[in-house]
């Protein structure tokens, strides 16, 4: 696996039993930042409906993942909460 994955898991409390043992880095996902991407992906691909894909580069995909904070970063930042144990 590569060095730089993120592991993220969907569930609604971001504190964990310490039996629960994880060997590597969790990232938490909860509701409120599920809702909050789920909206940003409908807006993402809500952008497209008026775009010639021909026409299309990837420096204008990243503007709209920039725009809509769907970049690594911006998950990371908006969506996710750390594990407390």
């Amino acid at each position: 696996m590569p060095k730089d994955l993120k592991k993220i898991m969907i569930i609604p409390t971001n504190k964990v039993n310490s039996s629960a043992g994880f060997n590597e880095e969790v990232k938490i996902m909860r509701e409120k930042g599920l809702g909050k991407l789920t909206k940003s992906v409908k807006a993402f691909f809500t952008e497209f409906k008026n775009l010639d894909f021909n026409d299309l580069s990837e420096r204008e995909i990243q503007e709209l993942l920039n725009i809509h904070k769907l970049s690594v970063d911006d998950i990371l930042k908006c969506y996710i909460t750390n594990v407390r144990m």
